[in-house]
């Protein structure tokens, strides 16, 4: 399943990555015909009118119209509400273009400015009861619209009760007939929707893309820890079972499918098969379940075909290099054991799987037995040190330890270089989150930095990019700032800065104002 985003403007990176912890494959959307490659659609939250006019100039409202009317999943949130409402009020002079699909009318900054936002918890007992997780949703209202009416058909998740004070505040009422005071024998507040459906299409008033995607999960289908498992992840661990078995009953087929150094010269295919026989229960438990697990999360991000790719190429390079560390051992120390023993096994792979996950979420904390919380981007590490440090206290750690160094490394050298992303033409990972320096700690790093720097020049100029992707170039060199990532990061700081400024001029100029009207008041 593919969710595209909308990645015009706005929080498409946190919607993105959300997709990611839940093993859905996120695509950016920013030209009409990448719709056609999608099932569902996101629109994120922004600034609204931005959003409306670069939607306009990149002429993505047809294509967008035509999605909705498709019967497509979509959920908008925040601007992506606005976007998807039939009506909206509020809006700045001139109005802008609305995709619709939903009958409502949106109130545009309901709650006010940048400096009006707030967090609140939500009661959703409907949703809960229908998806599962907690009955309570914590809202982030930032610049936030609300539904003043919904339709027969539109189902209301969620309200958000509001002082009568606020609904004849001239800020809110200007302009809007709707937003009216209590009649006498009413209450003193008024509910408006904030969380809407209606058929396939969702809208969210306030923010928090990360629990609403890590704990609904209705985009990707909810599923629990022991469902889900891909149907190529359960191939793959069949071919380990199997492995596992056919050398119990066949011992000698050890021989010519696990890798011996000595006999790989006569019979190199064992440098491909290696990476798939286990030679204990141990090994072939730990390789099932963690195929299965990971590759969850994995496959649906990455595609079945780059999947498998990855762990043909991981597999086949970590032996490769355990082959050359074993031939190098025993012309060092003359030690037959070096040529003679087979090695085998799924941990290369494995470990190369938690690379991936570094990538993917390396800001995600995992939690062991609810006491320790460890983000994601260590525990390839961590992995590493506790098999170095039992190595010392195991006759048989050359069974295991050079296979899970050189398939964490050979992984990383893979996602870093060479790994394409079809989706944008582009080879590699080149963000500072993902460099070689990361494995290590903050003390550690001035060490490494010349090593890695060295690795760098070595595979850096063979990524190939797109044009569009790789910015400006002179003289062979990128110009500063033309990296296309850290362009974005850049515009999406520059575009909070721009709105924090704005609000404070606001602001001053409201206060001025008040001072004024006092001071002419004294006069009087």
């Amino acid at each position: 399943m593919a969710v595209g985003v909308l990645a015009l403007q706005g929080s498409f990176n946190e919607h993105i990555a959300a997709l990611r912890r839940i093993g859905v494959k996120g695509v950016e959307i920013r030209k009409p015909e990448q719709l056609q490659n999608v099932d569902a659609l996101i629109i994120p939250g922004g600034e609204s009118t931005t959003m409306a006019k670069l939607a306009e100039y990149h002429n993505l409202f047809p294509a967008l119209k035509e999605f909705v009317k498709m019967g497509k999943p979509v959920w908008g949130t925040c601007a992506g509400l606005i976007f998807l409402a039939n009506k909206a009020i509020g809006q700045k002079e001139g109005g802008q273009e609305l995709i619709g699909g939903l009958d409502c009318t949106v109130h545009r900054n309901f709650f006010g400015s940048q400096i009006q936002s707030f967090e609140a918890e939500l009661p959703v007992p409907e949703l809960a009861a229908k998806e599962g997780g907690h009955e309570s949703f914590r809202g982030v209202f930032i610049r936030a619209p609300a539904i003043l009416e919904a339709g027969p058909e539109v189902e209301v998740l969620a309200d958000y009760p509001v002082p009568a004070k606020k609904l004849t505040d001239s800020k809110f009422a200007a302009g809007n007939q709707q937003l009216q005071g209590p009649r006498h024998g009413e209450r003193p507040e008024k509910r408006w929707s904030l969380d809407g459906k209606q058929g396939t299409h969702q809208i969210t008033s306030c923010n928090d893309w990360e629990s609403s995607a890590m704990s609904s999960q209705t985009l990707g289908g909810g599923s629990s820890l022991f469902s889900g498992f891909t149907r190529l992840c359960k191939g793959l661990a069949i071919v380990l079972v199997g492995g596992y078995a056919l050398i119990q009953f066949f011992p000698g087929a050890v021989t010519y499918l696990a890798l011996v150094p000595a006999r790989t010269i006569p019979f190199a295919w064992n440098l491909i098969t290696a990476g798939y026989v286990e030679q204990s229960v141990f090994g072939v438990v730990i390789g099932t379940v963690g195929l299965l697990f990971i590759g969850k999360l994995l496959e649906p991000i990455w595609g079945s075909r780059e999947f498998v790719k990855f762990i043909i190429i991981v597999n086949f390079l970590t032996y490769v290099c355990v082959f050359t560390t074993a031939i190098a051992l025993y012309y060092i120390t003359r030690q037959e054991s070096y040529l003679y023993t087979p090695l085998s096994g799924f941990h290369g792979a494995l470990s190369g799987f938690l690379v991936g996950i570094k990538q993917i979420v390396p800001d995600q904390e995992l939690s062991l037995f609810s006491v320790l919380k460890i983000k994601a981007k260590w525990v390839s590490s961590i992995m590493l040190l506790l098999a170095i440090a039992t190595s010392f206290f195991t006759d048989d750690s050359a069974s295991y330890l050079p296979t899970l160094i050189f398939g964490t490394y050979t992984s990383w050298i893979y996602l870093r270089y060479l790994q394409r992303k079809p989706e944008t033409n582009l080879k590699g990972d080149p963000s500072q989150e993902f460099a070689f320096l990361t494995f290590f700690p903050e003390f550690l790093r001035p060490v490494i930095d010349p090593i890695a720097s060295v690795l760098d020049r070595m595979l850096c100029g063979r990524s190939e990019t797109s044009n569009e992707a790789t910015g400006y170039v002179l003289g062979g060199d990128p110009l500063p700032g033309s990296d296309p990532i850290e362009a974005s990061r850049r515009r999406e700081r520059g575009a909070r800065a721009l709105e924090e400024r704005l609000a404070a001029e606001r602001l001053a100029a409201a206060r001025g104002t008040e001072d004024s009207h006092r001071d002419a008041t004294e006069s009087v």
